[in-house]
């Protein structure tokens, strides 16, 4: 318990830290082989002493967070520590990468100067209200010891099950679990893992202390959530599919709004120690993660807590129109018609290109920025509807209920990818929303189903070269694969006879430029 009491001690060191885990958590030695043993590599492809080290960066990640209030986080957590396990005096630090040349380019920048603008303007304020709202810090700044205890014990097993000779097997009594029968051994180590925490879990000694409560909150991080942060911060998902298992678990469980934050915190510092080099700081965020992208993620959280008290679509609604307002530069007010969610979702999905592709969607024919606003206000919840589109919903309009709704998977890519001419790349995904709704009628099936429309092979491909390859007579297609899934696919010939011999479903991509330049005329010879 030293290493949660004094977790914010001014005089607590990283070194002390370390020290005092190692000696806590008997459990770390399951990631290292036995004297003798030759290492092999766990179930994620590392090797046990890599997941060592990623643990002890989890570690690390906690410690400098919770210290982010002038208690030296932020500076280890941006630059790491030497080998004495101390941070170089501050001026030193930025003076290394403060002659940034490169803008506003994450990619274009070094590590050092990476480093220095993530220590001057990450936003510490949300880490620190994150650990608040998880318990792990009062408004005082006073210390927790049960629930910092807790996310540490949880971080010291969180990944042993990669080690699969520990993985069990359901015993008879408690088949079926999870879809798996008796005898079926757990291989998916997070499963695994849930499996001993709910049924065994003085297996392990450092759970085995902790109260029933903190079990409680433990056990929930290993739920299956079936939720996908990026679909969110990205405006890529319907709030159903997004939400819909998360609510389900939180209503089960019985889930408390402080332990959805813990599950969070534990998602933080796990991605933030993911690079086996833990004194090195934070490196999956700070040279990794553009760190716009971060914020967005660390503005989701405290959105997505409300989950326990309100609908997945009011949930989403409320995270879209927080980062309208949020965006910088400002882009008004908060748009309330029916296209609304709409533009909402593709400043969402464009990032960094958001100004323009919003620009561009009000350039787009009426048609077609009508079809987007229907298809993307869909909701995959039943009966649920937006704000902005309750209304004509009820009168029955072109917003009336169905399903499928559609996830178009990787559309953000196809929207920051697009090669700058960004009402052309709207038109692109315009077509793929019109065809997909020609292969999955509206009322096909029920309003709270989802499809996935694949479009990765596109996502990056100019849409020039989308242009050219169809004035050259080539041709997309997007193909039916099953009842929840199709893909965008080039097509050949022999490709058009197989999917017709095999009676496959498939609509053809009208991907020609809507305005082909006239041809001018040859000069007149004398």
């Amino acid at each position: 318990r030293n290493a949660a009491r004094r977790i914010r001690d001014k005089d607590y060191s990283l070194k002390m830290f370390f020290d005092d885990c190692v000696a806590a958590f008997p459990e770390l030695s399951l990631y290292l082989p036995l004297p003798g043993d030759d290492e092999k590599l766990l179930s994620s492809g590392r090797t046990g002493d890599d997941e060592y080290q990623r643990t002890v960066g989890a570690f690390f990640a906690i410690y400098w967070l919770m210290r982010v209030d002038n208690l030296g986080g932020r500076e280890g957590f941006s630059f790491g520590v030497g080998d004495n396990w101390q941070c170089p005096p501050l001026s030193e630090l930025l003076g290394v990468g403060k002659a940034s040349r490169n803008g506003g380019n994450f990619f274009a920048l070094s590590s050092e100067e990476k480093q220095t603008s993530f220590f001057s303007k990450a936003k510490w304020h949300l880490f620190q209200q994150l650990f608040k709202d998880a318990g792990m810090i009062t408004e005082e700044g006073q210390v927790d010891e049960e629930r910092v205890l807790s996310m540490l014990v949880l971080t010291a097993v969180h990944d042993i099950m990669k080690a699969e000779i520990f993985c069990p097997k359901v015993q008879k009594e408690h088949a079926p679990y999870r879809g798996y029968e008796a005898g079926d051994e757990l291989l998916d180590h997070d499963l695994a893992l849930a499996y001993v925490l709910q049924f065994y879990p003085n297996l392990l000694p450092s759970v085995a202390g902790l109260s029933p409560d903190a079990r409680r909150a433990v056990l929930f991080t290993q739920a299956k959530l079936d939720y996908n942060q990026g679909w969110l911060v990205q405006g890529e998902s319907p709030p159903g599919i997004l939400f819909r298992t998360f609510k389900s678990v939180l209503n089960a469980e019985r889930t408390v709004n402080k332990d959805i934050a813990f599950y969070f915190v534990h998602w933080v510092t796990d991605l933030a120690g993911a690079i086996p080099s833990p004194l090195a700081g934070a490196e999956k965020f700070v040279l990794k993660f553009p760190h716009a992208v971060l914020e967005s993620f660390l503005m989701s959280f405290p959105v997505v807590k409300q989950l326990a008290d309100k609908t997945e679509t009011a949930v989403f609604e409320d995270y879209l129109k927080m980062r309208w307002r949020e965006h910088d530069p400002p882009l008004g007010e908060v748009p309330t018609d029916p296209s609304a969610i709409a533009q909402m979702r593709i400043i969402c999905m464009a990032q960094a290109n958001a100004v323009n592709s919003l620009a561009a969607f009000k350039k787009l024919s009426e048609a077609d920025q009508q079809l987007l606003s229907v298809e993307m206000s869909r909701t995959a919840c039943a009966g649920a509807t937006y704000s902005s589109t309750a209304e004509v919903v009820q009168a029955g309009e072109a917003f009336a209920p169905g399903g499928p709704a559609f996830l178009v998977y990787y559309g953000p890519a196809l929207l920051q990818n697009g090669g700058g001419d960004d009402e052309c790349v709207l038109k692109v995904l315009v077509e793929v929303y019109r065809e997909a709704r020609s292969l999955y009628p509206l009322g096909s099936s029920p309003e709270e189903s989802t499809v996935t429309i694949r479009v990765d092979t596109i996502k990056e491909k100019p849409v020039a070269t989308l242009h050219a390859a169809a004035e050259n007579e080539e041709i997309w297609l997007l193909v039916h694969h099953n009842v929840r899934e199709a893909f965008v696919e080039r097509a050949t010939v022999s490709k058009l006879n197989e999917l017709a011999a095999h009676n496959r479903k498939f609509r053809v991509l009208n991907l020609r430029p809507a305005r082909a330049l006239a041809r001018k005329p040859e000069a007149r010879k004398e």
